[in-house]
């Protein structure tokens, strides 16, 4: 009986603690097992292939691009993400959007529009067409 009580207090305390993290962070959990984005967040997505000759190239700038998680334009957050085709998470992705090809690039707006990129493979311009087009 004193065990079961023990687990009991044990479950409450780290129920309370890990809704006191989220609430200090301001992190949500992931709903969806993948993306985690909430409707309000447009997604910037580059879709790779490892081996792609054209995907490396771009692979070491878009890391660090991808490394500060989203970007904020007139108050719009955008959340830079890379998805590799050989990620069982990313296959469903890759269909609904129709990537046929790699490095495709695909900017989501929170109305649900699916808008793909196909500027200079340059950060700067890829941060000009966020801005452009984020809702």
């Amino acid at each position: 009986m004193l065990n079961l009580r023990i687990a009991l207090i044990s479950g409450v305390v780290i129920a309370i603690l890990v809704y006191l993290a989220i609430l200090v962070t301001g992190s949500r959990p992931q709903l969806d097992g993948f993306t985690g984005l909430s409707p309000e967040t447009n997604s910037f997505t580059l879709y790779y292939m490892n081996g792609c000759p054209h995907c490396e190239s771009i692979l070491p700038a878009y890391k660090e691009f991808a490394a500060a998680g989203q970007i904020v334009t007139s108050g719009k957050k955008t959340q830079i993400r890379m998805l590799e085709q050989g990620d069982p998470n990313a296959a469903p992705e890759l269909a609904a959007n129709n990537v046929k090809g790699f490095p495709t690039f695909i900017m989501s707006t929170a109305s649900g529009e699916s808008i793909e990129y196909s500027g200079d493979r340059t950060i700067s311009a890829m941060k000009e067409f966020i801005t452009k087009n984020a809702v």
